[in-house]
């Protein structure tokens, strides 16, 4: 019993994952773009490793406040996935992270749009960003973990075999089997559970809010009752309960 709900739990993960690349790759079949976020700077809104896709839109249906994907003009070769804030006088873009505050150094011309953001997929994304980053170990780490989830869910979905015979020749195969799927779960239990919740979020356009400017502190007013006096034409210093600050 204890191995049928082993081999269960490992099919689930595998459909839920399996469920959720089918839907981060299915927008591609209606022209629009995926990208995966690599980086912090549009958090809280995005976070690294979620999956974006992205609805070509002409430049002129574009709203301050919507992400937008465009051909990084500060480094060839790359994407961005920032904010559109206001357009320039030549029609140029521009844009800016939710975690930065201030706008991109440099413009985004109206050829590099790609589109809008308009579905997230939280995490769906993680072990490519890894990868990108130079994380061979854990990326390799979660490619075996998620091939021994396939192994013991191939248990039930393979040709029937004499189970009760193999546990009772293997008695420890429960305990193995636990073993191999426990970190399968663990690994991906937190990106699916948030998947699940919000497999497909919409993304609305938002203001970023603007950076808070520090209190400045007001000169401490003089007290009514101090007396005043006229000043002396001599060189000597007030007493310091009347500076001003």
């Amino acid at each position: 019993m204890f191995r049928v709900i082993l081999v269960m739990a490992a099919r689930v993960v595998l459909w839920v994952l399996g469920t959720l690349v089918v839907l981060s790759i299915a927008p591609n079949l209606l022209g629009w773009h995926t990208d995966v976020v690599l980086t912090g700077s549009m958090l809280p809104s995005l976070k690294p490793g979620d999956v974006i896709a992205y609805q070509p839109v002409p430049p002129d249906a574009l709203l301050p406040g919507q992400i937008i994907l465009v051909k990084d003009p500060a480094h060839h070769g790359h994407l961005l996935s920032h904010r559109f804030m206001r357009r320039l006088g030549d029609g140029s873009l521009i844009t800016r992270g939710d975690a930065n505050g201030h706008d991109d150094s440099t413009p985004v011309p109206v050829a590099s749009l790609l589109g809008r953001g308009r579905l997230v997929f939280p995490g769906l994304g993680s072990p490519l960003m890894w990868w990108q980053q130079g994380q061979r170990g854990r990326t390799a780490a979660t490619a075996l973990v998620l091939l021994a989830t396939m192994v013991v869910a191939a248990d039930v979905v393979g040709p029937k075999r004499k189970r009760a015979e193999d546990a009772e020749a293997e008695p420890g195969t429960d305990l193995i089997a636990a073993a191999v799927v426990a970190p399968a779960v663990a690994s991906v239990a937190e990106p699916v559970v948030e998947a699940i919740a919000q497999p497909a979020v919409e993304l609305r356009a938002e203001s970023p809010a603007p950076p808070v400017a520090a209190p400045v502190a007001e000169p401490a007013a003089e007290s009514a009752a101090a007396p005043i006096t006229e000043p002396v034409a001599q060189d000597v210093a007030e007493p310091a309960a009347r500076h001003r600050l």
